[in-house]
Order: structure tokens, then C-alpha cells, then sequence
């Protein structure tokens, strides 16, 4: 078993490099665009990304989570495989296009929508073409996740990410190009790692492209296309009851907040999701099954609950180093650092429920999936179109928390009916207990920023203790914990011989 669990952290720890340039990129550009532009134009950035998101996740049409499944289960020959990859591809390039001509004819009401203003309509169909593109780009290289090739996978990941960087600075920074310096970037990033996908799946590739493949392919995944575009609802739905009722400049604070809670977070929700669920369709019917999960299950939240901590921890410098003083008020400041921990803990919670998603995907449960996702994404907007207008920003980050804490209790229970799980939950509560008595402890520190700094750098050390004191590891982990910590240091001399 723990052979199987190092696999999967080799795999989610090279996955992991591409969502942390990713995440670094987010770092870098921040302090970019909050300098160069109001948090208006910032709000107007994020609105725009989140609308080329949202057509991407839309018209994948859940292809991108039953393929996996498909290909390692359904497929009895490399011949099949590769009329379905190629199949797949065909439908998202002719997807893409038909978003690009209904975005283009409704450009006017879109940007009035997004942007306040019918002269942003060429802003919105640069949205429209980099979310086309990214649709292509991800349904391409599912192909190198589920061969298990995460180095290719992240070589795509990087060269975008390092394009985006490098034409932000010379386009948005120097030349002061504003929105439109961002869209461009994005662009060209997705055409050149787009290009560079086809090259590393090529071999995976046929000539043919089989409409009967699509067919059976969209009637798998659209039973569990409401389930993935769940999220998106969850994730970005409030910035626009925000915008409508608040305005762009508490969209862009709101937006400030909710990035920093999901910083950290974000890197290893993704790199363990691409690395989880071809994991699991490999492994779920093997004897002690259940238990690896579990086992897998319990670091997993543990990880993501300490870095949610250590980023609401360090919230308020983060957003000093970010941003231009002049953009915040104490008030401001205050308000943005207490929406961090709210949103980390969401994202938390979210994390769980992504770990429940292969158990629907191998056993064809996606309308199951899909039922339950859709209810927790109706009662997100109905709560978003009550709530916000009366509380604004504060009024968002509860219904985020209260609505992915809902998603992650119902796909537990749900997912526990079609393969049992028997999740730590014990030890889920030590965990939430112990990280937010260091929160409140270390969270609200006032004094010096050196001595801030010190006290807040001790937070890791008391974690371990308090984790160690409440016995969150079995007798049987702390040994391995204890022989993986001994080679370590043996390994960097450290430990220069053995007891004798």
C-alpha cells in the first residue's frame, strides 16, 4: 500500500510543479496589475477571465472527466484509443468555434454585461478566442495524464505559464497597456503551449475521427457535465452579483481576498486531481482498496489544512506585498485579510469533495453526481442573489463556505454508497480543532513586522506538536513517518551511523 501512495505523490509532486508555477505566476502578476491598474480595471481583469473560464468548462461538456475512464476501461486496443482521443480533440475544436460566433454576435450585450461598456466588445472576443483555445489545450492532454506522463503534462503548463509572465511585464508593466496587454498575453500564450500539446499527443493520435466515438463519448459525459461546471458556480458566479449590486471596486477587493485564500490551495487541489483520478481508476478493485483511499484521504486533507493555515496566517503581509499602499484603508486591509481563512477553509472542504469524483466517475454514477452538484450550484445563486446585495463581499465568502461545506458532506455520503471509504473523520476534526485555535492565536498579531514575522514563522513547529499531542497519526504511520525523517537525514549526513 505504501508503495502505491509513494507512486501517487511522485506523480501529484511533478503535477504539482505546474500548479505552483502556476500559483507563483498568480504571485507575480498581482503586484503587476494592482499597480498598473485602479481595482476597477483589476475587477474588470478578473471578470473577463472568469467569463473565457466559464465557456471552456461549459462546452467540455464533462468529456474531460469520463475520458479517463473510458480509455483505461472501455477501450480494448490502441487502435480504439486513439479514435477516441482523436475524437474528443475534433469535438472540442468544433465546440471552440461555436463559441467564438455566439460570443461574436452577441459581443455588445456581453461586454455591457461584463464590462459596463459596449466599447469592451473586442475585449470580450479575445476572452472568447483564449477560452476557445483552452478548451482544445485540455482535452489534448488528458491524453499525457492518463499515460501517466506528468512531465509532458507540465512542460505545456510551464510554457504557457512562462509566456503569460514574460508578455504581462513587457505588455501591461512597461508598455501600459492596461486590459488589453492582459488578454493579449493570454492569447499568445494558449496558441504557442496549444501548439506545443499537439506535438507531444501526436503519437496518440488517428486520422480518423469517428462521429459514432463522439456520440457515445457526449453520452457519457453529459449526465456529468452539470457536475463540472458545479464549480465554476461556486468559484466565480458571486463576482458577478458583487459587480451588479457593489460595484468593480468590491469585485476586485473581493477578488484580492478570495485568490490569497486559494493560493496554496489551488497548486494541490490540482496536481493530486490530475494525478488521483487515473490513480484510482487503476487501483480500485484491488484487495485493500478501501484502505489505501482512507490512508490517502487523511495526508491529503491534512496538507491542504496546513497550507490553508500558513496562508491565513501571513494574509495581511501578503496583501501589503502585493499591492500599492494607496490602494487600502485600514478598513480595507482588515476586510480582505479576515476573507482568507474563510475562503482556505472552503477550499478545503472543496478539496475533500474532489477526492469523492473518480468513485461516481468508475461506476458510471455521473447523473448521481450531477444531481448532487446541481442542487448545491442552485442553492450558490440563490443564496448569492439574496445575500450579496444586502452584505456584500461578507455575504459571498458565507455562502461559498456554507455551499462547498454542503457539496463535500453530500459527496462523501453519497460516494461512501457506491465504494466505501472509511474516511478518518475523527481526525478531520483534530485537524479543523487545531487549526483554528492557531489561527485565532497567531492570526491577529500586532506589534513590529520582525517580531510578527518571528512569531507567525513558529506556527509550522506548534502544528507538528499540537498534531503529535492529539495522536493524529497511528503507531504504524508514525514508524514510517520516523524511517522516512531517518533516511532524510542520513542522506544529508546528518545522522552519521546507526545504534548499534
Amino acid at each position: 500500500m505504501f508503495g502505491q501512495i509513494k507512486k501517487l505523490l511522485g506523480h501529484s509532486a511533478v503535477y504539482g510543479l505546474g500548479a505552483m508555477a502556476a500559483s507563483l505566476c498568480t504571485l507575480v502578476l498581482a503586484p503587476i496589475y494592482l499597480r498598473r491598474m485602479g481595482l476597477a480595471e483589476y475587477g474588470r481583469v478578473q471578470l473577463l477571465n472568469s467569463f473565457a473560464s466559464i465557456m471552456t468548462t461549459v462546452l467540455t461538456l464533462g468529456v474531460a472527466s469520463v475520458l479517463p475512464k473510458m480509455f483505461i476501461h472501455d477501450c480494448t486496443n490502441e487502435d480504439d484509443r486513439k479514435k477516441l482521443l482523436s475524437s474528443a480533440i475534433g469535438f472540442a475544436a468544433f465546440s471552440a468555434l461555436t463559441m467564438f460566433v455566439i460570443c461574436w454576435a452577441l459581443s455588445g450585450r456581453l461586454a455591457l454585461a461584463l464590462c459596463n461598456g459596449t466599447e469592451y466588445r473586442s475585449h470580450v472576443l479575445m476572452a472568447a478566442s483564449y477560452g476557445g483555445l483552452m478548451l482544445i489545450q485540455q482535452v489534448s492532454v488528458i491524453y499525457l495524464r492518463i499515460r501517466q506522463w506528468p512531465q509532458k503534462f507540465v512542460a505545456v503548463s510551464i510554457t504557457q505559464i512562462s509566456l503569460i509572465l514574460i508578455l504581462n511585464i513587457v505588455l501591461v508593466w512597461y508598455a501600459r497597456l492596461g486590459v488589453r496587454g492582459v488578454q493579449i498575453s493570454s492569447l499568445c500564450s494558449c496558441i504557442v503551449s496549444l501548439c506545443l500539446a499537439a506535438v507531444l499527443v501526436r503519437p496518440g493520435l488517428s486520422a480518423n475521427i469517428s462521429l459514432k466515438m463522439v456520440k457515445h463519448v457526449l453520452r457519457l459525459a453529459i449526465p456529468v457535465a452539470p457536475a463540472t461546471m458545479v464549480p465554476w458556480v461556486l468559484n466565480v458566479s458571486d463576482r458577478y452579483f458583487i459587480k451588479h449590486s457593489h460595484g468593480l471596486a468590491d469585485t476586485g477587493l473581493y477578488s484580492i481576498g478570495y485568490q490569497i485564500g486559494m493560493m496554496g490551495l489551488i497548486v494541490l487541489i490540482n496536481a493530486f486531481q490530475w494525478a488521483w483520478g487515473p490513480f484510482y481508476q487503476t487501483h480500485c478493485d484491488e484487495p485493500g482498496a478501501d484502505r489505501m483511499c482512507a490512508k490517502i484521504g487523511k495526508y491529503y486533507v491534512l496538507i491542504l489544512t496546513f497550507i490553508g493555515l500558513m496562508v491565513s496566517v501571513f494574509a495581511p503581509e501578503i496583501i501589503r506585498v502585493l499591492s500599492r499602499k494607496e490602494l487600502w484603508t485600514p478598513d480595507r486591509l482588515h476586510s480582505c485579510a479576515l476573507i482568507v481563512p474563510l475562503v482556505s477553509l472552503s477550499y478545503v472542504l472543496n478539496g475533500i469533495q474532489v477526492f469523492t469524483i473518480p468513485v461516481f466517475m468508475r461506476r458510471d454514477c455521473g447523473k448521481r453526481l450531477s444531481v448532487i452538484m446541481g442542487a448545491i450550484a442552485l442553492l450558490n445563486i440563490g443564496l448569492n442573489f439574496f445575500i450579496i446585495p444586502i452584505f456584500g463581499i461578507w455575504g459571498a465568502v458565507g455562502t461559498t463556505l456554507l455551499c462547498f461545506g454542503a457539496g463535500s458532506v453530500v459527496c462523501i455520503a453519497a460516494s461512501n454508497r457506491i465504494f466505501h471509504i472509511p474516511f478518518e473523520y475523527a481526525n478531520y476534526a483534530k485537524l479543523l480543532i487545531v487549526s483554528a485555535g492557531l489561527y485565532l492565536v497567531f492570526g491577529h498579531l500586532s506589534g513590529s513586522i520582525f517580531k510578527i514575522l518571528l512569531l507567525k514563522s513558529c506556527t509550522p513547529i506548534i502544528f507538528a506538536g499540537l498534531l503529535a499531542v492529539v495522536k493524529f497519526a497511528d503507531p504504524t504511520e508514525v514508524g514510517k513517518i520516523r524511517s522516512i525523517r531517518s533516511r532524510v537525514m542520513r542522506r544529508f549526513g546528518l545522522h552519521a551511523c546507526d545504534p548499534a
